[in-house]
């Protein structure tokens, strides 16, 4: 390894950055001096009564404007091994990511197949309604919200012995992948914008030999977004690579994960993006009958153009997943040196009574 690259080592894989989504905890000082410890056991308060205004959605808000009505505060393992609030996600990211983590880590395929419309359609509904966005979302639960007093209601009916304790829960793991995708892919601006996507490809292309000056730049740009698109951009890009880490289990190597992602998070320019799902979904066209002496009609002018302008989208397509592959792989190298984020004001007021309920420790994923 050059001397250069080793001065650029990120923290021991066996800490990961992100540590467990700490809900609604106190909020960080905007000044320059560094966050306080977390005490030992974090909690978050739940209100109960009306809130004054009711805020938009979260599926299709505005990222600033969802982390003012639904914020989850993240934290990171310093050299003392305490844990620091650094920033700020929208809950659905935390809750599924950290569900995902937990969980789907040696799932075949994750992120890949799709799960079910109609769980994902009340899933996504949990995440959009207030007054808690899907903070009081119960994974293990093996019925949703919509039907949870239906649900209560038979228990109590119910003799002990017919209680059913082996049911699995309701949403799968593959309804929350595709629901953090969609999430993403509902955001009006892209985390990574045109302009930032196409500095990023050409630090790939003019320094394709030099490792070390790559992640300096990389980490440069990425330090240029406003802190809400950045620190959600790292967090994301930690969650993909504890996924790529365990590849051999669930083959999504950080390649394939780039695939998956890219439009969500890197999307080529608008106009390449609209010509290739016309390509995808374009109808197909019969194939002309072969000539009188049996050979395949040689393509027309039209059809040679139409395959020229398929290679140069597919060539974008594939400079999109790189510049975001080499951001999965390279992850670590961008959090270093991070300053903390200011808590997000709230859009709203909110009355009522408050519960405190603990959260459980969970071992992160390394």
């Amino acid at each position: 390894m050059s001397s250069a690259l080793s001065e650029l080592q990120p923290p021991s894989t066996k800490q990961r950055w992100w540590k467990v989504p700490l809900f609604n905890h106190k909020q960080i000082d905007s000044s320059n001096q560094p966050p306080s410890p977390l005490p030992p056991t974090a909690q978050y308060s739940k209100t109960h009564l009306n809130q004054l205004n009711q805020p938009n959605k979260i599926f299709g808000s505005k990222l600033e404007d969802s982390l003012q009505s639904a914020s989850v505060a993240i934290s990171m393992i310093g050299q003392d091994k305490k844990a620091y609030i650094y920033g700020f996600i929208p809950v659905v990211v935390a809750k599924c990511g950290l569900y995902l983590k937990e969980n789907g880590t040696q799932v075949e395929g994750i992120f890949r197949i799709s799960g079910s419309t109609k769980r994902m359609k009340e899933l996504q509904a949990i995440f959009d309604e207030a007054p808690f966005y899907g903070k009081d979302l119960d994974w293990k639960s093996s019925h949703s919200s919509s039907n949870q007093a239906l649900q209560e209601t038979a228990l109590i009916d119910s003799e002990p012995h017919s209680l059913d304790t082996s049911q699995k829960p309701y949403f799968s793991i593959h309804d929350a992948a595709n629901v953090l995708r969609r999430y993403l892919m509902c955001l009006p601006e892209p985390l990574i914008s045109q302009s930032m996507y196409e500095d990023l490809k050409g630090v790939l292309a003019k320094f394709s030999g030099d490792q070390p000056k790559q992640i300096r730049l990389f980490k440069s740009l990425i330090s240029t977004l406003n802190p809400s698109s950045q620190y959600l951009l790292l967090y994301l890009l930690d969650l993909l690579a504890v996924f790529a880490n365990r590849s051999d289990k669930n083959l999504m190597t950080a390649n394939n994960l780039a695939v998956v992602f890219q439009p969500a998070l890197c999307p080529a320019n608008p106009t390449t993006a609209d010509k290739l799902n016309k390509i995808i979904y374009a109808p197909r066209q019969p194939a002309p009958p072969p000539t009188a002496s049996g050979e395949p009609h040689p393509p027309s002018a039209i059809q040679q153009e139409s395959l020229l302008e398929q290679e140069s989208i597919m060539k974008e397509v594939k400079q999109a997943q790189a510049v975001l592959e080499f951001m999965i792989l390279n992850q670590s190298h961008f959090v270093v040196g991070l300053r903390p984020q200011t808590k997000p004001n709230p859009r709203h007021s909110v009355l009522g009574g408050v519960r405190n309920e603990k959260i459980p420790h969970v071992s992160q994923a390394s």
